[in-house]
């Protein structure tokens, strides 16, 4: 590499979700299989999944499901003009029982901000 070329630092997106997944051991085993599952692609981008009307035997149902994965960057410029580039990603997962309004809600929030040399700091919510 010579002198005048900036090396390039890539950034891994890393975040999936589901609505619902699970095991019972009583009154008999069954396994509840992943319901609407995301995946965000490592170089970014959005990913989405629903399922409507989920119902395992007489043990658990509800009436729809979707999870949301979403992860992007923008370059953000500071009061002396520095570039520094800032990387989000944002998990929301949401399931409806039959008979009422949502009931479960997770959302999970980060971003990582960098100087063009790659060095990181991140935040979390």
């Amino acid at each position: 590499m010579n002198e005048n070329s900036q090396s390039k630092h890539a950034f891994h997106y890393d975040a999936s979700a589901h609505a619902l997944s699970g095991r019972f051991w009583r009154p008999f085993q069954r396994v509840i299989e992943v319901q609407a599952p995301s995946v965000l692609p490592s170089i970014g981008g959005m990913g989405n999944s629903r399922v409507d009307n989920f119902r395992l035997d007489d043990l658990v149902s509800f009436k729809a499901g979707y999870t949301h994965v979403v992860g992007s960057e923008m370059e953000l410029k500071d009061a002396k003009g520095q570039s520094r580039i800032a990387h989000t990603t944002q998990v929301t997962s949401r399931y409806f029982w039959r008979h009422q309004k949502p009931s479960r809600y997770a959302r999970f929030l980060e971003t990582r901000v960098g100087n063009p040399q790659g060095h990181q700091s991140g935040c979390r919510s």
